[in-house]
């Protein structure tokens, strides 16, 4: 691609490599002799407990000890979970959430119709920024912002004392 770009950048763009998430961060490999001048072993060290006695010190062995281990670990792992059909929540009907709705929808049939910003505004009582906004924005996003600014149930605590 004849592109220039120095080692270091390169291997930023490789990344670590991926390992799986339950492999030990640290392995400590450990030789000892089971009979001394004649048979050596291999101790693989996870932290600080012991993982596995290889029966001898070659590379070979240690390569397929680590293998097997990798192979077990993968197997364990199962396919992606099953994705669960959660309810849509649905935000309470109170008077501000209705009177947002409305005018979504006023604005967009006038929007609709080729009404100017300034002829809608002049139409329903709204400044140019309002219906603006109501015209750029999603109907969710203006009915989330609805509600957290006038939570339902604020006069809650109070009702009993307005009743009296």
């Amino acid at each position: 691609m004849h592109l220039v770009a120095a080692r270091t950048r390169m291997l930023e763009l490789l990344g670590p490599a991926t390992a799986p998430e339950r492999s030990p961060r640290a392995l400590g490999v450990d030789e000892f002799a089971f009979r001394k001048g004649r048979t050596y072993g291999t101790l693989l060290v996870k932290a600080d407990r012991a993982v596995d006695v290889l029966p001898d010190r070659t590379s070979e062995t240690f390569a397929a000890c680590l293998r097997e281990r990798a192979d077990e670990e993968t197997a364990g792992i199962s396919e992606a979970p099953t994705l669960m059909q959660l309810p849509l929540h649905q935000l309470p009907r109170t008077q501000i959430l209705e009177r947002t709705c409305q005018r979504h929808a006023d604005v967009h049939k006038l929007v609709a119709a080729g009404w100017t910003i300034s002829a809608i505004a002049r139409r329903l009582n709204l400044d140019r920024k309002t219906v603006r906004r109501f015209r750029d924005t999603d109907l969710d996003q203006l009915l989330a912002s609805a509600h957290e600014r006038r939570p339902a149930g604020v006069l809650e605590p109070f009702k009993p004392y307005l009743n009296t």
